[in-house]
């Protein structure tokens, strides 16, 4: 056990003042410096904490603003989509009727050209028993002045419409 002793007291230096206790005055200066740093340290967590919360308090009111235009869009959205349903029942119904109507058109076209035709042969009918009732005339008056071979011309040359005219009618 001596031993052991003997080594303990080999390490501690013979010679070597014993430590010397701070004072007051250098006690105070790293108190003050102590105190400035943790103050120091404290005033930026303080700042960054205030800087975070006016960075949270604008992200809050700009979701806020953001769910507001969100509800609007989603409200226009939703009115678009009933105007876009009710122009597409109004095109179907639209559709519908221009079909129906092009196809009265179409029976009204035909019934037009039909009439056409019918009025081109009643001109025809008209044209040759105009034809033929001038000749008819013309062959009265030559036999009422007593020209018969006047009036046999006459009736000759207007026979063809009058055979026209009587097989149309």
């Amino acid at each position: 056990m001596t031993s052991f002793l003997e080594t303990d007291r080999r390490l501690v230096a013979p010679d070597a003042p014993p430590p010397r206790p701070w004072s007051s005055r250098t006690r105070w200066v790293v108190g003050l410096l102590a105190l400035t740093v943790f103050l120091t340290a404290v005033g930026f967590l303080v700042a960054d904490i205030v800087h975070e919360r006016r960075q949270l308090d604008r992200a809050k009111t700009e979701l806020g603003v953001t769910r507001d235009r969100t509800t609007v869009v989603a409200a226009q959205l939703t009115e678009l989509r009933h105007d876009v349903d009710l122009l597409t029942t109004q095109i179907g119904n639209d559709t519908t009727a221009f079909d129906q109507d092009s196809s009265q058109l179409k029976g009204v076209q035909a019934a037009l050209a039909l009439t056409q035709a019918d009025v081109s042969q009643q001109s025809v009918l008209i044209a040759d028993l105009h034809t033929c009732l001038s000749g008819v005339e013309e062959a009265l008056n030559s036999l009422s002045v007593g020209n018969q071979a006047g009036a046999i011309a006459d009736l000759n040359a207007v026979s063809s419409s009058c055979t026209a005219a009587s097989s149309s009618g």
